[in-house]
């Protein structure tokens, strides 16, 4: 059954409207080259900005620090009494003089 089946005719897919001259078809290529032409150009230039930008702005930003988790440096210094108890006061200010009592 197979050997009497036929293949259906090819059609034309063209439609009858695309049909150009040679000399319509170099115009359209022609454009579409400076289309093409024009969309790496903007892109490039959107690149450059791009990248300028950026490299100042770390040129500007390299200066300054900044973090999250930031900690404060600074001295510590233990107290202890001379006698047992509890310390209830610290008499003195901070950044004040201070004499050696020994």
């Amino acid at each position: 059954m197979d050997g009497n089946r036929r293949d259906p005719p090819q059609r034309d897919t063209r439609d009858i409207g695309d049909w150009q001259s040679p000399s319509e078809d170099t115009r359209d290529l022609a454009r579409d080259t400076r289309r093409r032409d024009l969309g790496f150009m903007i892109g490039g230039i959107v690149a450059v900005i791009l990248v300028t930008g950026g490299v100042l702005y770390w040129l500007h930003a390299r200066h300054y620090e900044s973090t999250d988790d930031a900690f404060v440096d600074g001295n510590t210094t233990q107290m202890a009494p001379q006698v047992a108890g509890r310390v209830t006061a610290l008499l003195f200010t901070m950044s004040g003089p201070t004499k050696n009592s020994c």
